[in-house]
């Protein structure tokens, strides 16, 4: 992606770049909520999210998909659209971060990547979104802790059943569920 950056880098307003502070914001709240709680409360957000592109970007890594892959689809997303000025740089650092956040980069590390796409002088600037207070209220809490219990209750069910499976073919038949349901 910094080819793609370095060839239209002194094109840039500032207001081109201070249009791509939101985007930032954003990406900020969801390594946020992905180093916090993990990558599951990302599928929420992703189903919020109001931008296809950042959207999109978001499905590839919660369904796990290897980072290069991922890279090379947002590229060629970004390519293929005929993208200028504030469009290109808010897909280009949205993709940055999406690839930063797939990677458990630190978030701090994120602020200082994303900000250096703006330049210099807007490093301090995203540094002051980055201290604002993780802004996770008691329901996104508990959403977040509501969509981790369910998946580790789906993992166990799993388990279980994989498991009576491989029992049922050595000859023993165990029901791990009623096992499971009495303790």
């Amino acid at each position: 992606m910094q080819d793609l950056m370095m060839k239209f880098h002194d094109c840039l307003t500032d207001a081109d770049r201070e249009a791509c502070l939101p985007a930032i914001e954003r990406l900020i709240r969801l390594s946020n909520i992905c180093r916090a709680y993990g990558i599951l409360p990302l599928e929420a957000e992703a189903a919020n999210e109001e931008c296809i592109f950042m959207k999109t970007g978001l499905k590839l890594i919660i369904d796990g998909r290897n980072p290069e892959a991922v890279a090379q689809i947002l590229r060629s997303l970004i390519l293929a659209g005929d993208f200028h000025g504030t469009a290109l740089l808010r897909r280009l650092i949205i993709a940055e971060g999406i690839l930063s956040i797939q990677n458990g980069e630190n978030t701090q590390f994120l602020v200082l990547r994303l900000g250096a796409m703006l330049g210099e002088q807007y490093l301090k600037c995203t540094e002051e979104l980055a201290a604002r207070p993780f802004d996770a209220t008691p329901e996104d809490t508990q959403a977040i802790l509501n969509l981790n219990a369910e998946a580790l209750r789906k993992s166990q069910a799993d388990m279980l059943a994989n498991l009576e499976k491989e029992l049922a073919k050595g000859g023993q038949i165990i029901n791990l569920h009623k096992f499971d349901a009495d303790n």
